[in-house]
């Protein structure tokens, strides 16, 4: 399209030019906008995380709230490249949607092995069908958080504290429980943190030889959290010794 001084420019490409102008103008004032949500984004994450993360509250579980906020900042530059990529060098961009997929095929193979385990009957639910099945209808039980599941219904007299370790072995002979039911996941607590928070719950495991014997152990399984623990019943003895 050529034109001499002077003329004017058909009614439609002036328009164009005038669309085209608005778009930059809109994109030009809504960039900033797009900067603040990217910070309340941001403040969100940090704020969030600093008020959990000192917390005794363990789990990833409670980090859940700023996973969707980490996933659309992550998004932002990879749109960003791949659209630079297209205009720029398209070759380049399907080499880089190529690499993307395979980096989020990656986790798939963990999910996969995860999915595996979590296939499998629960440790606990195996040590349970072993006590139905072999220790005497009405034994007197003592489980904690963790350990196999009972309810009044199963025949199995109970005592249930969130840890075995918060009473005496002396308090459970004098309720009468003959049998223990104790959870790595608790042991592993006690045994992998700080030693002198914890003494006393170590002094309480290393009585347990001397006074309980093991007749059954149910090996844990992978190392997913929260499933497949080692589950062990230990018959416990109310003697002088």
């Amino acid at each position: 399209l050529s034109r001499s001084e002077g003329d004017e420019l058909p009614a439609s490409v002036s328009g164009f030019d005038r669309d085209h102008a608005d778009s930059h103008e809109s994109q030009r004032h809504r960039f900033p906008l797009d900067r603040v949500a990217s910070l309340m984004v941001v403040a969100w994450i940090v704020l969030y995380y600093g008020f959990m993360a000192p917390s005794a509250i363990a789990g990833q579980r409670y980090m859940l709230p700023i996973y969707p906020a980490m996933m659309l900042l992550a998004a932002v530059p990879i749109a960003g490249a791949m659209r630079a990529g297209e205009r720029d060098h398209p070759r380049r961009a399907h080499v880089f949607v190529a690499g993307m997929i395979l980096i989020a095929a990656a986790p798939s193979f963990g999910d996969a092995s995860s999915a595996r385990l979590l296939a499998q009957r629960d440790t606990r639910l195996v040590a349970r069908d072993w006590i139905i099945e072999n220790l005497p209808p009405g034994s007197r039980l003592a489980l904690e958080s963790y350990a196999p599941p009972f309810h009044t219904g199963d025949g199995f007299p109970m005592s249930q504290p969130f840890s075995l370790t918060d009473h005496p072995l002396e308090t459970y002979c004098g309720d009468g429980v003959e049998y223990l039911l104790l959870s790595s996941l608790n042991a592993e607590h006690y045994f992998a943190d700080d030693a002198e928070r914890f003494a006393d719950e170590r002094a309480w495991y290393e009585r347990l030889d001397s006074r309980t014997r093991v007749v059954a152990r149910i090996d844990g399984i992978g190392d997913l959290d929260l499933h497949h623990p080692t589950i062990e019943v230990r018959r416990l003895f109310c003697g002088s010794g």
